[in-house]
């Protein structure tokens, strides 16, 4: 099964189109990148229905108040955004009358039928704490170098106690880590990949938006590449990580909902990703590798333009602001952004309301009230991860249209 959830991934991005894929800069450096995509299994069929392509993210003060870029820009955080869009574009289908393989409307719900699995495949090691051991013990002396020579991002530093800057002081197993986990790279506060795969054992990948009108949807296997050597020893790094660190610290202090702790089933594969940092480097012939400018998604039921290029934060590249409260034209954003994302789901809806509810209005109503009871059990003591940086509630308060209303 680890075999065709892999392909499904490998065989849908061999078929993307060449700018989705790392390539080599005008100085003649070779791109690398990593690979993360979904896969709905049913009746014995593996659908790679989304996938995300990157290793890139804004820095905390390029966070927008209009919601219209992107702001994590790692493959799996692309590839669960580009998955919400999947189910929004199916639900969007029901509602049009017509059928959906997957997804249901029932009781005013949509749920996945009955038999329907979703799977995850991740071309390399999560970055936080899945990878830290694996990390250390692949270092070279430069990195660590790197490292201990710059003391002002230790994470002793931070004002958050139980939260450490990217790979600074891999002896605290556990902690939650932000991206990025390069030491010369900008600061952002966007948590690691590793800590927001773990909080989806719990929450599920629909997010607290569809959490509205959706029942929790939760990964069954988690297929990981890259890992060739010491793999029982990653392989129960992984489990720790990924599920056990949280689901431990939280026994017997989560809600009684419809929200429960899903393990998943994880795994390493032998099949390499091309555009693997260490595939390039195997073929660079001396040649300077450096990671991939550009990311990119997937969405299998976007008829009109399945592949989109995203660049910090921005459909196709970089653009400039009518005005610095001005949103940014429908063109110029990414699909994934907040802000679309939104739009899509209020015109599930024939009589969305009031056009000056906010993003933060939509996505708290009663209907994700035990997702966000969950969800604040997870980021409260005696949670490990009661150190989350929360997002300011003005970066929520933009209507439809963009406009900023706080």
């Amino acid at each position: 099964m680890g075999v065709d959830i892999v392909d499904a991934v490998l065989n849908t991005y061999r078929k993307l189109p060449k700018r989705a894929h790392p390539g080599v800069r005008p100085n003649g450096s070779l791109e690398w990148s990593i690979l993360a995509g979904f896969v709905i299994e049913y009746n014995g069929i593996f659908e790679c229905v989304a996938i995300g392509i990157g290793v890139k993210c804004l820095s905390a003060i390029k966070i927008p108040l209009q919601g219209d870029m992107v702001h994590d820009c790692h493959a799996e955080i692309l590839a669960k955004r580009a998955f919400i869009r999947y189910l929004l574009n199916e639900m969007m289908n029901i509602n049009k009358g017509d059928q959906s393989r997957y997804l249901t409307l029932q009781e005013g719900k949509y749920r996945l039928n009955e038999g329907v699995k979703l799977h995850m495949y991740i071309s390399a090691l999560p970055c936080g704490d899945a990878s830290m051991i694996y990390t250390a013990d692949h270092q070279n002396d430069d990195e660590a170098a790197l490292y201990s020579a710059i003391p002002s991002l230790s994470g002793a530093s931070n004002e958050h106690t139980d939260l450490v800057r990217g790979r600074m002081n891999y002896s605290r197993v556990g902690a939650i880590r932000t991206k990025p986990g390069r030491a010369d790279a900008s600061s952002t506060s966007s948590l690691s990949c590793s800590d927001k795969l773990a909080t989806l054992c719990l929450l599920g990948v629909q997010g607290g938006l569809l959490a509205n009108i959706i029942d929790p949807i939760y990964i069954d296997k988690i297929i990981i590449g890259g890992v060739f050597d010491n793999r029982e020893k990653y392989l129960s790094e992984c489990h720790r990580a990924l599920y056990t660190r949280l689901e431990a610290s939280l026994s017997g202090c989560v809600p009684d909902t419809k929200y429960r702790f899903h393990k998943p089933d994880i795994s390493f594969t032998d099949t390499p990703y091309e555009h693997s940092k260490e595939q390039v480097e195997s073929r660079a012939a001396g040649v300077d590798v450096q990671p991939a400018i550009e990311c990119a998604n997937y969405i299998a039921n976007d008829i009109q333009k399945p592949t989109e290029i995203v660049v910090s934060g921005l459909k196709n590249g970089n653009f400039k602001r009518k005005g610095p409260d001005t949103p940014y034209f429908w063109k110029y954003r990414s699909r994934l952004c907040k802000l679309d994302i939104m739009r899509a789901y209020m015109s599930l809806n024939a009589n969305p309301g009031p056009s000056n509810l906010t993003y933060y209005d939509v996505k708290n109503t009663a209907g994700s009230s035990d997702y966000r009871q969950v969800k604040g059990a997870i980021r409260s003591h005696p949670s490990l991860f009661a150190g989350w940086i929360i997002t300011d509630k003005k970066y929520t308060m933009f209507d439809c249209e963009g406009n900023h209303r706080l």
